[in-house]
């Protein structure tokens, strides 16, 4: 952090400049560190305003992390439409949450080939995760 030291008798205006141009160095050093952190500030710190009601980004993370959770708990069996998306139509599979069937494409999706390849599922190597040429 950047030290700002006042003027000090006696200085020269040679002595002041130097002393003035690093303490701007270090100021502009500080600021691009702080800038470029994905630490600056906790979610706490950070003022909000918008749709959701809150003082702060991680009261309204919360607050919405509880209407999702509340509307998910809820669905139960009366949401036909979420209780349709829990069914996989292809495997024959019913998971316990859309959440749960979600994840298990995403896993599923990370060994499809990239660039144009095939994927039968028989490849003798066995299938290559991340983009792996068929």
């Amino acid at each position: 952090m950047a030290n700002i030291v006042p003027i000090q008798k006696p200085e020269t205006l040679e002595e002041t400049r130097e002393r003035m141009n690093r303490q701007f160095t270090e100021l502009d050093t500080d600021i691009k560190t702080h800038k470029s952190s994905n630490q600056a500030h906790d979610a706490e710190s950070i003022v909000y305003e918008g749709e959701v009601t809150a003082p702060n980004v991680k009261q309204a993370i919360d607050a919405l992390n509880l209407q999702i959770a509340s509307i998910v708990s809820q669905s139960g069996e009366d949401i036909t439409e979420i209780v349709d998306a829990r069914h996989d139509t292809t495997t024959g599979t019913t998971f316990t949450s859309l959440g749960e069937r979600l994840n298990a494409l995403a896993y599923y999706l990370n060994f499809m080939p990239i660039n144009g390849g095939e994927f039968d599922g028989n490849d003798p190597v066995g299938p290559t995760i991340d983009g792996g040429t068929y």
